[in-house]
């Protein structure tokens, strides 16, 4: 009788024919599947099996879903709260961190559209603040919305912090925003009115105070820490003569300001102030005011039978009502999937679910296995090794070692992709590779990211010194600009060299037109400074000058590299105005289309690029939680935002931007971006279908300067 492991080895051996999709699930018997999904008990693992594969997701067992739950209200109760989140500029979540329970939502048509952020939550209502400067009171429950008057100064360019004094139901409600910078002000606007009421602080507010966390009220008093450690308190109903700073409360060898998560909490009638630093222990401090602004700080060890609750909108202490969750500091904090808490008694972060007990115990004593490897028990290594051996992406081989403690365990002889013969193997069109100047400018790097193989070279000595920028990259070659001035054709894989004339004047942007072999190939370089644009024929030893004086605005600032469109030039600049021109005939084409893309307040993110899409022109801008891809008509003068590339990727990166045909699976959709996971060096994409950003497994990302896509 054939065993599973004789039965798995058999069918490994015959990976041809067979999408990588279904990898994992051939040859694994459904019983044993079901056996290890009816094992799983919170929803993140079984959210974790299903991620595995087509053949894995297929495997279902009787076991309660937490989204056909009716309505997340009956879970709104004192005892644990729930947490609220905002995911892109129409939906927003609902989760419970003791159950994984998560509720995703619309937000309603009348909250409008563009990004928000959460400044202050409290009596199951949340005040949030629109990219417009529109505020609104919501109540993520019964979505349930009070409209405010427009805050008077825009937040986005100065240090603005909002919070609301009691139940919006309450007739005595107010809302205070507390502005810094130049403002120096407190605005008081009281529900029910139409405005908003400025009492100016100037002289008394220090212009450089910038509200770090949302303020609370304590004994009466508003309190408010600031970037520096200084504590602003003051009462909102006499504001100019009470205003007064307790200065650097904690000293200099505690401080952790600025810290990602700062917070102030009232706990059994003493003013807390909480630093929680990235991946290290919070710091909890106990001020003591003496009087008027002088005051000490003391650490604080421990907080007896309450829980404490921290996040950006709301911090406070409460009664620890369900067991085992005591003494314990709740935050933001997720991983893999899963909550995690700080013990103050074990002075560690710990995971919701490190330890499969009973639901009565759960935060209580940790009891049986560790969850760690609770994938590994049982299983063969020679099974393990063998699924290892046939991972070809590096992307699946971080994915099994961090399924537990044994899979981490498991290796196999690999060919360590440094030792690859050519570079030119992996130059093809299915996935285009990265080309990176690195940081001393005489070496550079090319990448390619799906199999995560990197080589690095050293530059040829023809290329010369000095600082290197590229300017385009297409069809292999890379138009680089030496020492400012000298620019040169380079070939990263063959390293080929075409030396140019040096430039007239220093230019913003640059393109050449067609592959450096054709004998017609033109390379145009854009200089706002000399209000000119130069053109050069290669073959030929100079440049050719087209004066736009008088036609070409000084202010019009180009934006990275041009794009050749259905036979004319296009360039985009950081004003959002697009330039166009015909290279044959540059002074009576040029013309500058102002007005067209969006501006800021309809598109909150930063001009990127132009790439040409199924024949049609689209402006990429990236703003902090998305990118915007717009679908430009120029006839029409109208912008319009693509939902949806189809069966294309778009790549993007400061010298090449283009899209085309996914071929390798599962890249079609998403956009590419020279955005690199600082862990685990694999690249970051934007999905399209799910509207997020997905690295490929942590969120700890960093640019790569000085890198551009190489299409062929």
């Amino acid at each position: 009788m054939m065993t599973i492991l004789s039965k798995i080895k058999n069918l490994w051996g015959k990976p041809q024919g067979k999408k990588k999709e279904d990898l994992w699930g051939r040859g694994l018997p459904p019983e044993l599947l079901e056996l290890i999904l009816s094992k799983l008990i919170f929803v993140v693992d079984i959210q974790k099996f299903h991620s595995v594969c087509k053949t894995w997701r297929s495997i279902t067992v009787s076991v309660p879903s937490p989204r056909q739950l009716p309505s997340p209200l009956p879970y709104a109760d004192s005892s644990f709260p729930l947490l609220f989140q905002i995911m892109d500029d129409h939906e927003y979540r609902v989760l419970h961190p003791l159950y994984n329970y998560t509720w995703n939502m619309q937000f309603p048509p009348q909250v409008g559209d563009g990004p928000k952020r959460i400044y202050f939550s409290k009596h199951g209502w949340s005040l949030m603040l629109q990219f417009n400067r529109e505020p609104i009171l919501f109540n993520p429950l019964t979505q349930e919305i009070i409209f405010l008057p427009t805050v008077p100064v825009f937040p986005g360019y100065s240090p603005c912090i909002l919070f609301f004094t009691c139940p919006p139901s309450q007739p005595d409600c107010s809302i205070v925003a507390i502005v810094g910078d130049i403002y120096c002000s407190i605005y008081v606007h009281k529900l029910g009115e139409d405005y908003w009421k400025k009492h100016e602080l100037k002289g008394k507010m220090d212009r450089y105070f910038e509200p770090i966390c949302h303020p609370i009220l304590y004994q009466g008093l508003c309190y408010c820490l600031d970037q520096k450690g200084n504590l602003a308190v003051f009462d909102i109903q006499d504001i100019e003569n009470s205003w007064i700073i307790h200065e650097k409360i904690i000293p200099e060898s505690q401080r952790k300001v600025p810290a990602p998560l700062t917070a102030l909490v009232e706990h059994n009638g003493q003013l807390l102030v909480v630093f929680i630093e990235s991946q290290c222990r919070p710091y909890i401090f106990k001020y003591c005011c003496i009087f008027l602004s002088k005051g000490y700080c003391v650490p604080m060890k421990s907080l007896g039978k309450k829980a404490l609750f921290i996040s950006e909108g709301a911090s406070f202490s409460q009664r620890a009502i369900v067991s085992g969750t005591g003494n314990k500091i709740f935050g933001p904090f997720l991983k893999n999937g899963s909550f995690h808490f700080y013990s103050l008694a074990t002075r560690k972060y710990h995971s919701f679910f490190d330890n499969l007990s009973s639901n009565d115990d759960l935060w209580g004593k940790l009891q049986g296995e560790k969850k760690e490897d609770l994938w590994g028990k049982e299983l063969p290594p020679e099974l393990l090794e063998l699924i290892l051996s046939k991972l070809i992406f590096v992307v699946d081989i971080i994915n099994f070692h961090a399924v537990c403690k044994t899979w981490r365990s498991i290796t196999v002889s690999v060919s360590p992709p440094r030792q690859l013969p050519s570079i030119l193997t992996y130059a093809d069109s299915s996935f285009p590779l990265l080309f990176q100047i690195m940081d001393d400018r005489s070496k550079y790097r090319v990448m390619h990211p799906l199999y995560k193989y990197t080589w690095d070279m050293d530059f040829p000595p023809e290329v010369g010194d000095g600082t290197k920028r590229i300017y385009f990259s297409k069809y292999g070659w890379s138009l680089m600009l030496r020492s400012y001035r000298h620019p040169v054709l380079f070939n990263p894989l063959t390293q080929e060299i075409i030396q140019l004339p040096t430039v007239p004047g220093i230019p913003e942007s640059m393109l050449f037109t067609c592959p450096p072999s054709q004998p017609d190939c033109l390379v145009v370089a854009i200089s706002v400074r000399n209000t000119s644009i130069y053109v050069h024929q290669l073959g030929e030893a100079n440049w050719k000058e087209h004066d736009l004086k008088g036609k070409m605005d000084p202010s019009f600032e180009p934006l990275y590299h041009p794009i050749l469109y259905q036979g004319l030039c296009y360039c985009l600049d950081w004003n959002r105005n697009l330039a166009v021109f015909d290279i044959q005939d540059i002074q009576h084409t040029w013309i500058v289309h102002k007005e067209v893309i969006p501006s800021t307040n309809e598109v909150p993110a930063f001009p990127k690029a132009l790439a040409e899409h199924d024949g049609q022109l689209l402006v990429i801008l990236i703003g902090l939680r998305r990118p915007y891809i717009l679908e430009l008509d120029l006839k029409r003068k109208s912008c319009v935002l693509m939902q949806n590339l189809g069966k294309n990727t778009l790549f993007i990166s400061d010298a090449a931007s283009f899209s085309q045909r996914a071929i390798a699976s599962g890249t079609g959709n998403k956009l590419f971006a020279p955005y690199l996971n600082n862990k685990t060096d694999s690249f970051n994409f934007y999905s399209l279908a799910t509207r997020k950003y997905h690295p490929f497994f942590d969120r700890d990302t960093k640019l790569l300067l000085y890198s551009s896509w190489l299409p062929m």
